[in-house]
This record gives structure tokens, C-alpha cells and sequence, in this order.
């Protein structure tokens, strides 16, 4: 996992500009020279001091800073703190937190890893701070507990907004078998977006519909998966210390975003048109012979791309209200469409308005269904 480490760096830029005028007298000439090494003098003399106060000021920053984290007798029984993560910082607020999370998706995998390597190094060495004074074991010192306290409550603050802001985890359903293996139960799904799931068909993970069919993605499509798998890889790299350092019962949330980047990864490696699982194509029903044509002319003035329609209804679906009067009254079927991999179908339903005394209006676009569009053989 990785996560960005911001450090700013501060330049502090003097420019000096002389100017000369080049005059016929050597005299005048000589006088300038003489200023202008006395101002060189002067500029150099300032430059020291500032670069002197500068390193002075830093030092002094960095032994305050070091005095905050350790006292004489903790420095000699546990040695030089860790640097400390901006994310444990007394200053990091949450929504900083929820930021980074956020870009997990778009960062690069190896910083993250070290940014969660440097969080979990800190954090560990402030629980060896908490657990040795209060066991009596350090040393007690009222400042250093405090800010050891401090940086571990942010700790816990950002693994539980990782935990739970961190969407796309993937699978839910896992626990771990006799062996003390984690291993997951039923039907893997992981979720990627734009209603594209993976799961595991035949061994292999493999792109899918919200009904398991396996599905070939387009480069957009892709992208969103990219973007899952560096989401999870991340993930799992600011995890891995996490469990051991703070709560082993959420190594869970560690194994699930590792199973996920892994098996994203492999889907992606998988992505091919032959992988597309193809339906029968769906059966007309006895309203089919009636109303295919009207509802293929409506299906077509919404997308041009439409190339057929076929309702599979056998009856109407007549729709009341609490008093039992009709509404409307509805059939269901399929439009069909085309694109590079073949003819998908997409569940619809048309409708006729009650108009009262048992009539109905013309036919009307009513509604998508529910169902995950798919390829038909």
C-alpha cells in the first residue's frame, strides 16, 4: 500500500542588482569599484548569517522535536523514534485522511508500501511507550505518554476510516478454515464499477454481470478495473502492519483487499472476447405477436441503436391502486442491441394508462428492469 508523504520545502530567494554607469573619470570609476566590493562584502556577510541561523534553528527544531518524543532515560531504553507520518501528526485532520484514501486508487504501489511501513514502525514503537510505562517497565514521563496516546488514537482514526471508506475490499464472505487459512465461501464478488463485478469461474477470475455471466470489458472498463486493483493493493500494503500492531482480529480486512488486488489482477490478465458467457435468447411469450411491433417503434425513438424486440409476457400485469382501481397495466420483454462482441439483451417494460371503464390509452415506454444486461447465443 502506498500512501503520498507530503513534505514541503521552503526557498528563500535574494536578488541583488547593481548598476553601473561607465564614466570617463578613472577616479569616479575606482570610487564604484569600492562600493561595489564593499556591498559584495556586506551581501556575503548577511548571506552567513542567514545560512548560520538557519542551521542553527534547525538544529534546535530538531532536538525540541526529539525532546517531545523521548526523555534521557526512554532514549536509552528504546533507542531513536521512528519518524513520525504526517497521518499521526496532532495537526492531521480527518478529512486529510479520507483525502488520501480517496487516491488510493491513483498512487504508486511501492511509496505506499513505505508509508505504510514507516505508520506501522511509529506506531508500534509508541505501544512499546504505552505498554512499558504503564507496566513500569520505562520510565515514566507525562509528555512522552501523552504524545505516544495521541499519534496512537490517530492511528486507530485512519485504519478505521481506511476500513470503513475503503470500498471495492472485495469478498465479505470469507473465514478462515481449520488450518487457520483464510479462504472464502460461495460465489466470489468483488465489486469495480460500471455495474461490473469479478468472480472465479472454472479457476480463473474473470470479469462478470451482477448475475455471474462473465463479461469482456472495453479500455474504459479496464481503467475502472485498474483503478480497483491499485485501490486494493494499497490497501493491503497499509494494512499489513496494522493487525500485528494494533488488533489481529482485523487481519481480515488486510486478507480481503490482498485477495482482491490479486484476483482483480488476474481478471484484467483474462479479459478476452472468448471469455464472454452468451444466454439463450429470451422466449416470446402469446403478447409478443401484438405488441412487438408498437414497442420496438417506442424502444427506437429512445436508442436508434435497437435492433429488435421481443416481449415475453403472456398476459397483462395490471397495476391498482390501495383501493383496487387499475392504474395501468404492463408487459415485459427485451430490447436487443448491438456492439463489437455481439447482441446484448436489456430487460424493459411498456405500459397502457387506465383511463377508466375498463379502457386503456396507447402504448408507452414504462421502465428498465432490474436484470444485468447480457449477450445472447
Amino acid at each position: 500500500m502506498e500512501t503520498r508523504q507530503i513534505i514541503t520545502k521552503a526557498f528563500i530567494m535574494l536578488g541583488l542588482m547593481f548598476g553601473m554607469q561607465t564614466t570617463a573619470s578613472a577616479q569616479l570609476g575606482g570610487v564604484l569599484n569600492k562600493a561595489k566590493s564593499a556591498v559584495k562584502s556586506k551581501v556575503k556577510n548577511a548571506t552567513e548569517e542567514v545560512k548560520e541561523k538557519a542551521t542553527s534553528d534547525a538544529k534546535k527544531e530538531a532536538a525540541n522535536a526529539k525532546s517531545k518524543v523521548l526523555s534521557k532515560g526512554l532514549q536509552k531504553a528504546l533507542g531513536d523514534a521512528p519518524d513520525c507520518p504526517w497521518v499521526l501528526d496532532e495537526k492531521a485532520t480527518e478529512a486529510q485522511m479520507e483525502n488520501l484514501i480517496k487516491q488510493l486508487g491513483s498512487m504508486n504501489s511501492e511509496k505506499t508500501k513505505a508509508f505504510g511501513e514507516q505508520i506501522s514502525a511509529r506506531a508500534e514503537f509508541d505501544k512499546k511507550i504505552l505498554d512499558g510505562i504503564k507496566n513500569k517497565t520505562l520510565p515514566h514521563d507525562d509528555g512522552v505518554w501523552d504524545k505516544a496516546y495521541k499519534e496512537m488514537q490517530k492511528f486507530e482514526k485512519f485504519y478505521g476510516i481506511l476500513i470503513n471508506k475503503g470500498i471495492g475490499y472485495g469478498p465479505t464472505n470469507i473465514k478462515k478454515d481449520d488450518q487457520g487459512n483464510w479462504c472464502q465461501e460461495g460465489a466470489v464478488r468483488i465489486i469495480i464499477g460500471n455495474n461490473a463485478y469479478v468472480t472465479i469461474k472454472n479457476d480463473k477470475p474473470v470479469f462478470c454481470t451482477l448475475a455471474y455471466d462473465a463479461i469482456f470489458l472495453d479500455e474504459e472498463g479496464i481503467k475502472k478495473a485498474q483503478e480497483a486493483y491499485r485501490f486494493n493493493i494499497n490497501s493491503a500494503w497499509l494494512l499489513e502492519g496494522f493487525p500485528k500492531t494494533y488488533d489481529e482480529s482485523l487481519e481480515q480486512s488486510y486478507y480481503r483487499a490482498s485477495f482482491a488486488a490479486n484476483t482483480i489482477g488476474h481478471a484484467i490478465v483474462n479479459n478476452k472476447p472468448e471469455n464472454i458467457e452468451r444466454r439463450d435468447r429470451p422466449k416470446a411469450g402469446t403478447m409478443n405477436g401484438a405488441w412487438r411491433a408498437k414497442a420496438l417503434a417506442l424502444a427506437k425513438q429512445k436508442d436508434s441503436n435497437v435492433t429488435d424486440v421481443v416481449i415475453t409476457s403472456n398476459e397483462w400485469d395490471v397495476k391498482r391502486n390501495s383501493l383496487g382501481v387499475p392504474i395501468n397495466r404492463v408487459i415485459y420483454g427485451y430490447i436487443f442491441f448491438k456492439d463489437k462482441n455481439g447482441t446484448k439483451a436489456s430487460s424493459r417494460s411498456w405500459d397502457q394508462k387506465h383511463q377508466g371503464g375498463g379502457k386503456y390509452g396507447g402504448l408507452l415506454n414504462h421502465g428498465v428492469g432490474v436484470e444485468t444486461d447480457f449477450y445472447v447465443k
